[in-house]
């Protein structure tokens, strides 16, 4: 990063798609707070040209500091970069476009669809345009043929006609329930586009989420704590930054306090589903420390679920309405372009709760191996490295050549398995492989039923896990 580097302040832009194709042009200008030098990024397989003379990573910002470009690729399937600033997402296809300077910027796009495609964007819908003030996210979903049903500022986008109106009362209803919970979401307008794989993602006055989600609205309310969850990133994560733990966290803890919300019965059974996922995380996982690259099972079973469970104990700890006061305070002061962590988040409550000792509650939920379940801190277990899984691995390919194919490719899935298995885990798989190897090939015959038990105790110990 330069340390002199101009900051974005603004940028206006045009898309433009050919989604049969595959390919996309983005035209614009951005403008900066100063001239200088700006570093910038490029996603995979975008090529741009900007009206600008090259500096040190980036390019030099002229006086009257705007810099034009045009940019121009392909798209990527979804899943692969998909959840990220400058993506759209059209009917399973994902695209990211135009270079990316560092921080939060007003942005005004104006996209260009062929006929028949329902095209919308972050932001609040303006005539042709989009407007996301101040935001970190930008993305832009659409359908061809879709079905699009308006009530005031809110909308839905979806596949099949029948499922429109069900949905937008449940968009309708949850939007109420939760601004009645945190104030006024951020953005004006509040669109939700169905989309053609599982999961959701929601930026700034955009939501997209799968089919199922959107008809199980047709029969209920099953689906309720999920739609909360992505509405509630319109305070949690659309515009205020923080760690991926706050963000997500807060977001399910959102969806929990929804199902309570319908009944006892339902939040004690969102609560447990939460326990259990919590439970998947291998040990030594932390809040602190937990990123998308330690795995999605990992960062669903930490950031999302045990970060929820850390606020329903703050709660308990402090009362409900004093909790959900400070869920409103940091609404109203968190900032937009300065990530928060825990600390922060939770130092309100020197004020709020004097009598929570906030250092040691964090350094037991956050900054440890924390178990919800028993409010314990799991005991440290020694995991393998890749390097050494790979070597046994190895190992195993050439001692399995002996065996037959089923039991020589089992043993080797073992070592494979060992990347991801801690130890207390792993030598019970290994003990019941070796069963199966020596009952099946080095005792006598009587002596065969040894194998059965070696793939019970394989399987009792991998299935635990």
């Amino acid at each position: 990063m330069i340390l002199t580097a101009a900051t974005p302040q603004a940028l206006e832009a045009k898309v433009s798609f050919d989604p049969t194709a595959h390919t996309f042009e983005a035209c614009g200008t951005w403008t900066f707070d100063s001239a200088g030098p700006a570093p910038y990024v490029l996603a995979s397989g975008v090529t741009a040209k900007l009206d600008a003379k090259p500096a040190p990573e980036g390019v030099l910002v002229p006086e009257d500091r705007r810099v034009a470009f045009r940019a121009w690729g392909s798209a990527d399937r979804p899943g692969e970069n998909f959840v990220g600033p400058d993506a759209v997402l059209l009917n399973g296809v994902t695209f990211q476009f135009y270079p990316r300077f560092e921080g939060s910027v007003d942005t005004v796009v104006r996209v260009e669809a062929p006929e028949g495609w329902i095209v919308r964007a972050t932001g609040d819908a303006e005539g042709d345009g989009f407007r996301a003030p101040t935001t970190r996210w930008f993305l832009v979903a659409g359908r061809k043929n879709g079905h699009e049903l308006r009530r005031g500022d809110l909308e839905v986008v979806v596949a099949e006609e029948a499922t429109a109106g069900p949905f937008l009362d449940a968009l309708e209803r949850i939007t109420t329930e939760l601004e009645g919970w945190y104030g006024r979401r951020p953005s004006r307008t509040l669109t939700v586009v169905e989309v053609p794989f599982d999961g959701g993602f929601s930026g700034i006055g955009l939501i997209v989420v799968h089919g199922g989600a959107v008809r199980s609205f047709l029969e209920g309310d099953r689906e309720g704590a999920f739609l909360a969850h992505e509405i509630a990133h319109q305070w949690f994560g659309g515009v205020l930054d923080s760690t991926n733990a706050i963000r997500e966290g807060l977001a399910t803890y959102t969806a929990l306090r929804y199902e309570r919300a319908r009944s006892a019965e339902r939040g004690e059974l969102y609560r447990e589903r939460l326990l259990e996922m919590a439970s998947r995380a291998r040990p030594g996982r932390t809040i602190r420390e937990i990123t998308r690259a330690d795995g999605w099972r990992d960062y669903e079973a930490v950031a999302y679920a045990r970060s929820a469970l850390v606020f329903d104990r703050v709660r308990e700890q402090i009362g409900d309405d004093r909790f959900h006061a400070l869920l409103r305070r940091w609404v109203s002061t968190a900032s937009v372009t300065q990530a928060m962590s825990f600390d922060e988040f939770l130092a309100p409550l020197d004020e709020i709760a004097p009598e929570l000792d906030v250092d040691p509650f964090v350094a037991r939920t956050v900054d440890a191996d924390w178990d919800p379940r028993t409010n314990e801190v799991r005991r440290e277990v020694t995991t393998i490295s890749g390097k050494i899984a790979a070597l046994l691995v190895a190992l195993t390919f050439l001692f399995a050549r002996r065996f037959a194919p089923v039991e020589g490719l089992a043993a080797a899935g073992v070592a494979l398995w060992m990347v991801r298995l801690p130890w207390v885990i792993a030598w019970p798989v290994v003990a019941g492989i070796a069963l199966v190897l020596g009952g099946t090939y080095l005792l006598p015959d009587g002596y065969r039923g040894w194998a059965v038990i070696g793939y019970f105790v394989a399987a009792s110990a991998f299935f635990a896990f």
